[in-house]
């Protein structure tokens, strides 16, 4: 099969992407508190580094209230199902690349929510907790599942913009695509190296 590139395609998937990435930051490092009046207050965040210790916690202190339970668990997973649909379309047949990316994002996120707050406070300004990784790096698989069972039909507008690249075409095929990416992974190598 012949490799068409569709410019258009190519970058609307860009700026989703780039909107996408946008709105996970706002929920999950803003707002950032930059007065030390607040430190008595962040003190009682928690860090956790127990797997699945703050989902059972969630569930049997929230029995009563649902919307806890679905913000808390569903909601990690729901913020990173985007992602593996968009990554899918713009990294195809880069799958370990992919989830390397979704799961440094993932502890990106909660790295910086702790390092942030025990530098300026003595403690996390946001629950620091392995959980999140764990839910946020399933809802990547859910998204990346979904994907792959939607209707080739549906995918056609986006076929070829990641599809192999002559040697003389050199390996861009949008400007911006090894800057963002080289963006991305940059803090979540860092985060990871320092573990």
């Amino acid at each position: 099969m012949l490799c068409q590139k569709n410019p258009r395609a190519q970058n609307f998937i860009w700026a989703l992407l780039i909107v996408y990435l946008t709105l996970v930051a706002s929920v999950t490092l803003f707002p950032i508190p930059v007065s030390s009046d607040l430190a008595g207050h962040y003190r009682y965040n928690t860090v956790n580094f127990v797997p699945f210790r703050s989902i059972v916690q969630t569930i049997q202190t929230n029995l009563q209230v649902p919307k806890q339970i679905f913000l808390q668990i569903f909601g990690n997973i729901i913020l990173f199902f985007p992602l593996g649909i968009l990554l899918q379309v713009v990294g195809k047949r880069k799958k370990g690349r992919n989830l390397l990316i979704a799961v440094g994002m993932a502890v990106f996120i909660e790295a910086f929510q702790g390092i942030y707050g025990w530098v300026l406070y003595g403690a996390p300004y946001r629950t620091v907790d392995i959980d999140d990784v764990i839910l946020n790096t399933l809802g990547y698989w859910i998204g990346f599942g979904f994907y792959g069972i939607l209707p080739k039909k549906w995918k056609e507008p986006f076929t070829g913009l990641d599809c192999g690249v002559s040697s003389t075409e050199g390996r861009r095929f949008l400007p911006i695509k090894d800057e963002i990416l080289s963006f991305l992974l940059k803090p979540c190598i860092f985060c990871l190296s320092t573990i």
